[in-house]
């Protein structure tokens, strides 16, 4: 059946949502790491963002990168990053580019803490996709 403890071991490998460990030690604790996406549709205009994400639990942001479909043309597409309303981090796309680099993070976010964007330059560009990547604490 399906493992419904917070804790499980499943084939020698440790499942609890936050660490991996192989009972034969080839790899003896690790991080998972999730993904979250906030999705930019249509064409994307320079506004203060509004739409609060919490995460689930308390959370360490380890990077983020931003893609887009029809990706900006005269200039960058930037972005604010925020936490409890105060910049913690930006990220640009440049022009006629369709992926940013990874931008790399350390940052923690409790539980009762929330993240919006800000859209702080567009350039025509639309239909992104921001992703973060983290770990829970």
């Amino acid at each position: 059946g399906v493992p419904t403890a917070t804790t499980s071991t499943i084939g020698g490998v440790k499942v609890d949502g936050t660490t991996i460990t192989i009972s034969n030690g080839v790899i003896s604790s690790a991080k998972v790491v999730y993904n979250k996406q906030l999705n930019f549709v249509g064409m994307i205009t320079v506004n203060t963002g509004t739409i609060r994400w919490y995460p689930e639990s308390n959370i360490t942001l380890t990077s983020m990168f931003i893609s887009a479909s029809n990706p900006p043309t005269s200039g960058p597409l930037s972005l604010n990053i925020n936490k409890n309303g105060l910049t913690i981090a930006t990220i640009s796309l440049s022009a006629n580019s369709y992926r940013s680099v990874n931008s790399l993070l350390n940052t923690s976010v409790l539980s009762t803490d929330y993240l919006t964007v800000d859209v702080t330059a567009s350039n025509n560009a639309s239909d992104a996709i921001l992703t973060f990547s983290y770990t829970r604490n």
